[in-house]
């Protein structure tokens, strides 16, 4: 695509890596001082200044190149290199009393001398909504693509993701009936309950079995009964009206009353984004604008 700069992270370590990058116009991302040689002697083997990023550790210590090796990537002279952007990552961006987030911030600052030519970035998603101090020239929006933000309720994010599943079968049970592996669950009154196409190998945890997850059946609540399985899940539809096979029911969607990544997440104890890496990739894929 013109004018689109694609950027790879953490490497390259080798020619091969290297060579790669430069065929398919590719940007490295560089993080340690070996990273940078082998790019900065490859360039050279071509004879020309190559563009990178640079990524440094502020204080998360989990990728970037520390502040020993910032110095000495300072003293040392690297003509081959053009350094067009200059990343961090903040540690503490969903917390914006967290004292974290200014000592980053600073420390940032500091770099603006070193590398003038460049553009900087250091905001991901809560970190945009920390204030204009953290946008830099370049922010990196990953969780706020999918939706709102814990921890940050005054953002106008809304939910972009609608997950449905397919009502195979409905059925009748007796008081005493027992519902899914293990008998889990057992109806305690004459009970209705429908079985939807989507279990754990799409993404649903099995971990909602027993809490109080449900689905949205024409605009009503159908909760879990039994155990999620690894393609089914059943729901409660005893008190919903007009529905059949062949119907769909809400899983996930964030309007309707449907759960929220963030409503799975705190029902599993996980993390919202944990939620949505895991989600599989059985899904028939819709995209609306």
């Amino acid at each position: 695509m013109p004018n689109v700069t694609l950027y790879v992270l953490n490497g390259p370590y080798d020619n091969e890596w290297a060579n790669t990058c430069l065929t398919h116009s590719l940007t490295p991302v560089l993080n340690t001082y070996e990273s940078i040689v082998t790019w900065h002697e490859f360039a050279k083997s071509r004879g020309t200044p190559l563009k990178t990023a640079l990524h440094i550790n502020t204080g998360m210590h989990r990728l970037g190149l520390s502040s020993a090796y910032l110095k000495r990537l300072l003293e040392t002279d690297l003509p081959y290199i053009s350094w067009s952007l200059i990343i961090s990552n903040l540690t503490c961006s969903d917390d914006p009393s967290s004292a974290m987030n200014e000592k980053q911030s600073l420390f940032f600052n500091t770099l603006r001398h070193y590398f003038s030519g460049a553009k900087f970035s250091l905001a991901n998603s809560n970190g945009i909504f920390l204030g204009k101090d953290y946008h830099y020239d370049v922010v990196r929006p990953g969780r706020a693509l999918y939706g709102p933000l814990v921890g940050n309720s005054e953002n106008s994010l809304a939910p972009c993701i609608t997950i449905k599943a397919k009502i195979l079968q409905i059925q009748e049970i007796d008081s005493g009936d027992s519902v899914g592996y293990n008998c889990t669950f057992t109806a305690d009154k004459p009970m209705r309950i429908a079985t939807l196409a989507l279990g754990y190998a799409d993404g649903l945890s099995r971990k909602l079995s027993g809490t109080d997850a449900y689905a949205i059946i024409n605009d009503q609540k159908a909760p879990f009964i039994g155990r999620v399985s690894m393609d089914l899940t059943t729901v409660d539809v005893t008190d919903i009206a007009n529905i059949n096979v062949g119907d769909h029911a809400t899983l996930l969607g964030g309007c309707n009353n449907a759960m929220t990544l963030e409503d799975i997440a705190e029902k599993i104890q996980t993390d919202s984004r944990d939620v949505l890496v895991t989600l599989g990739d059985r899904f028939n894929k819709v995209y609306t604008i």
